[in-house]
């Protein structure tokens, strides 16, 4: 979500929130685009639960990152049945 976007001269300053899972190669993409012109900077600004639409997809990347099933354990995997 941009919050504010302003302009000097060919400097272009950008205020937004971003989930952090978005983030991890948001670098490499920035610098990509700008021919490694572009730097950014993070500052944490609040807590927000995740849009449920985002939500699954967003949890089946990070298991995939730490090497873990896509796929989160259900309950009965806990239990003995």
């Amino acid at each position: 979500r941009i919050i504010s976007i302003t302009q000097s001269g060919q400097l272009m300053h950008v205020i937004a929130e971003i989930p952090v899972a978005e983030t991890f190669d948001l670098s490499d993409q920035l610098r990509s685009a700008t021919a490694g012109k572009a730097f950014w900077g993070t500052e944490f600004s609040r807590w927000a639960p995740l849009p449920e639409s985002l939500m699954m997809e967003t949890v089946r990347k990070i298991r995939q990152r730490k090497g873990l099933t896509p796929e989160p354990p259900k309950p009965e995997d806990f239990m003995p049945i």
